[in-house]
């Protein structure tokens, strides 16, 4: 005797008398689906479904099916695919078995990754202010008003004076910006100026201060885009900038031209 699944079979040496029958493996039913996928959904984002069929040994197919929140989420080949934040309740059932299912609700929320933006610029190519080169500007743009040191009645703007040397021309925001800022840019034009010595930016708790960071450029400072990127551990949170031009000028109105200030949050 030999036991094969449950069924008692023997096996005899002569088999001239004997009767051939075939042995079927008996069929278990499914009685139970469970559904083992995660109950969370970025959109965009896809999920495979994935559900276990019980008892032990029964057919372990289903159709995946939507029964609500079709406009959050689609479905194809038993692939969930994110569309809109809400929640999408999904349906296995057994193959062949439409009684034996299982449903899951699963929630959809926007999955939206911060990004660096511009979310304020200083345009230097819109005049008004002072024509005085040693005088500041009252400027007020996008409702932030700053002191801009220089010539203001040109397009671009220019910084500088007359016999100038090592002379500090300055461009400060008068109120704090709420906003961690990550780096700041500033976008400057050409010269005629002797020297432009450096290009320093300070960051403050208060107006014109430098007591959260002072960050000092000597090179490449004409016709390019500096870029001042806060210090890793830093935060610049509810601070005040000054850009702070360190010139020299050997005869009158030399100037660097300032294109434009821009500052940058995670968003």
């Amino acid at each position: 005797l030999k036991n094969y699944n449950g069924m008692q079979l023997c096996f005899v040496a002569n088999v001239a008398n004997c009767e051939f029958i075939s042995i079927v493996k008996p069929v278990i039913a499914p009685e139970t689906v469970t559904i083992t996928s995660g109950s969370e959904l970025a959109v965009g984002s896809n999920m495979n479904l994935a559900a276990t069929v019980g008892p032990e040994g029964a057919a372990q197919d289903v159709e995946w099916t939507i029964v609500t929140g079709g406009d959050y989420a689609t479905l194809s080949d038993g692939v969930l695919t994110g569309v809109a934040a809400g929640e999408v309740t999904v349906k296995a059932t057994a193959v062949g078995y439409e009684n034996v299912y299982a449903e899951k609700t699963i929630t959809v929320s926007s999955s939206v990754v911060p990004t660096e933006q511009a979310i304020y610029t200083l345009d230097g190519t819109v005049t008004g202010g002072s024509s005085g080169y040693a005088e500041a500007s009252a400027i007020t743009q996008s409702g932030v008003e700053w002191a801009v040191v220089g010539n203001t009645t040109m397009n671009p703007w220019r910084i500088g004076g007359k016999n100038l040397s090592g002379e500090n021309r300055t461009v400060t925001c008068k109120s704090a910006f709420s906003d961690d800022i990550t780096k700041v840019v500033v976008s400057t034009g050409t010269k005629t100026l002797s020297a432009v010595n450096s290009i320093t930016l300070l960051v403050g708790t208060t107006e014109g201060a430098s007591d959260v960071d002072s960050i000092q450029l000597t090179s490449g400072l004409v016709s390019a885009n500096l870029e001042y990127a806060r210090p890793e551990g830093h935060s610049w949170a509810n601070c005040y900038f000054t850009v702070v031009f360190n010139v020299n000028a050997a005869g009158s109105n030399q100037y660097i031209q300032l294109n434009s200030v821009t500052l940058y949050a995670m968003k």
